[in-house]
């Protein structure tokens, strides 16, 4: 996840550059090193893409599944490693 937003041309992280407010990539918040002027929507940003995005796939994956013809229950990706 984090390699296609790193890679995504995307202007989604806020930094403060005097008292103009700009939007970066991921790309360049890395290598020009903007950590320390990042906003606050500019933390959140980085929190949501880095850790709250992939931890929402996972657990999804890992929910019972049921069938919605006949309301079985489909055993999870989690189930079938067991």
């Amino acid at each position: 996840m984090n390699a296609f937003i790193y890679f995504y041309p995307a202007d989604i992280f806020q930094y403060q550059f005097g008292n103009a407010v700009k939007d970066i990539t991921l790309e360049s918040l890395f290598n020009e090193n903007y950590f320390s002027n990042l906003t606050l929507k500019g933390w959140f940003m980085l929190a949501i893409c880095s850790v709250g995005i992939p931890v929402i796939i996972a657990w999804r994956s890992t929910l019972t599944k049921y069938s919605r013809k006949t309301g079985e229950e489909k055993k999870s990706i989690f189930d079938k490693l067991k």
